[in-house]
C-alpha cells in the first residue's frame, strides 16, 4: 500500500499514514478498502442527484425509441424531482423525498406520478450500480412505497351511450365525414362489429359481409 510520493508527501507523514494503516490491520481491517471506501462516500457527497439523472439520460437516450421520450424523462423530473432531491447526493435520498415528491400528483396526475417515480428508481440504481448510494431503493414500489401510497383512480372515463332515438340523425352526419375515424365508425353501427374487430379487419372479410353489394352502397 502506497503512502504517497516524495517530496509531495514527507518521509515524517508518510510514516504516521503507515502506523495507521498497521492499526486497522491489527482490527480486521483492509487499510486499502477502508481508503477506497472513504474516497468513494467523499466522491459520492459531491455529485448531486441532478447529475445522475442528466448522466443517466446521456447513457440511455440512444437506446430509447425516439428524441421526444429522452425530453419528457428531462422534462418530468425538472418539474416533480429536482425541486425536492435535484441538489441531494443520490445516498441523502430518502423515502420522505419520494413521496413529497409524489403526493402532490399520485391521484390527480397519476400516470405522470408513476412515471416520475420509475424514473426516480432506474436513476437511483444507477447511482447505486456506480457505488455512490448503497441499501434499498427509496423510490421501489413492491414492498416499499406501495405500503405507503393508496392504490390510484382509474384513468379510464367512460362516455355515456348515445340515445338510441338519436342514432339516425348521427349516422346522418357520419356519411358527410370523409375521415378515418367516421369510415370504421359507420361500419361499426351497420354491422355491430367490435371496435378490434373492425380495426383488425382484411378486405376479405369486408366483402363476405357485403356480398353482392357495392361497397359504397
Amino acid at each position: 500500500m502506497g503512502c504517497g510520493q516524495y517530496p509531495t508527501v514527507s518521509l515524517k507523514t508518510a510514516r504516521a499514514r503507515a502506523a495507521d494503516a498497521r492499526k486497522l490491520l491489527d482490527e480486521g481491517i483492509d487499510p486499502i478498502s477502508d481508503r477506497a471506501s472513504r474516497e468513494n462516500a467523499k466522491k459520492a457527497e459531491t455529485i448531486l442527484f441532478r447529475d445522475c439523472a442528466l448522466n443517466y439520460i446521456a447513457a440511455h437516450e440512444a437506446g430509447w425509441k425516439s428524441v421526444k421520450h429522452a425530453k419528457q424523462w428531462s422534462a418530468t423530473l425538472a418539474a416533480h424531482a429536482y425541486p425536492v432531491i435535484g441538489d441531494k447526493p443520490p445516498a441523502a435520498v430518502t423515502v420522505e423525498d419520494i413521496l413529497v415528491i409524489l403526493k402532490p400528483i399520485w391521484h390527480d396526475r397519476h400516470v405522470t406520478a408513476s412515471r416520475v417515480r420509475n424514473r426516480i428508481e432506474l436513476v437511483l440504481d444507477y447511482a447505486r450500480a456506480l457505488k455512490l448510494r448503497s441499501g434499498e431503493n427509496p423510490a421501489a414500489w413492491r414492498g416499499n412505497l406501495d405500503a405507503l401510497l393508496s392504490k390510484q383512480k382509474p384513468a379510464t372515463r367512460h362516455f355515456p351511450a348515445l340515445d338510441f332515438k338519436k342514432l339516425p340523425a348521427f349516422f346522418v352526419s357520419l356519411l358527410d365525414d370523409d375521415s378515418m375515424a367516421a369510415k370504421p365508425l359507420r361500419l361499426i353501427i351497420l354491422c355491430a362489429t367490435r371496435s378490434n374487430e373492425t380495426l383488425n379487419a382484411t378486405w376479405s372479410e369486408i366483402e363476405e359481409m357485403c356480398g353482392s353489394y357495392p361497397l359504397n352502397a
